[in-house]
C-alpha cells in the first residue's frame, strides 16, 4: 500500500483534506495493484527554493513497493497534480514530487517481498 506525504504551504480545511484523500486514492489506481493509500497531510508549512520563501507550494512524496515504468509514474503525477490544483488551488508548476520505490514492504503484521506486495490484504 503506497504511503503519500503531502506537504503544503497553504492552510487547508478538514473538508479539503478529505477531498485530497479521496482524489489521491483515485489517482493511485493508475499504478498496477495499488488501490488504497496511507496519507499524511501537513499544511501551513514553509518551503524555501533557492533561498526564496514560497507562498504557494506543495510537495508530494510517494513511497511504494514495486518498480514501475516512467509512463505509469507520469500518469500518477498528472492525476495527483490535478487533484491538488482542483482542491487547494496550487498550480502544477508549484507542485514537486518525489517517488521512492522499494523491493519489500512491511505492515499489518507482515513483511512482503516485491512480487507479493501489491496491497494483498485489500484485493477483493
Amino acid at each position: 500500500m503506497p504511503n503519500i506525504k503531502l506537504t503544503l504551504t497553504r492552510k487547508i480545511t478538514h473538508d479539503q483534506k478529505q477531498a485530497l484523500s479521496n482524489g489521491l486514492t483515485d489517482a493511485v489506481t493508475v499504478i498496477p495493484h495499488k488501490k488504497v493509500i496511507i496519507l499524511l497531510i501537513e499544511d501551513a508549512k514553509t518551503f524555501f527554493i533557492a533561498n526564496k520563501e514560497q507562498e504557494d507550494y506543495a510537495l508530494i512524496e510517494l513511497d511504494m513497493c514495486g518498480h514501475f515504468d516512467l509512463d505509469i509514474k507520469s500518469a500518477f503525477a498528472k492525476e495527483a497534480f490535478a487533484v491538488i490544483t482542483q482542491v487547494v488551488g496550487t498550480p502544477p508548476d508549484k507542485i514537486g514530487m518525489r517517488i521512492t520505490e522499494h523491493d519489500a514492504w512491511g505492515g499489518f503484521g507482515d513483511f512482503l517481498e516485491m512480487d507479493k506486495c501489491g496491497d494483498p490484504i485489500f484485493r477483493q
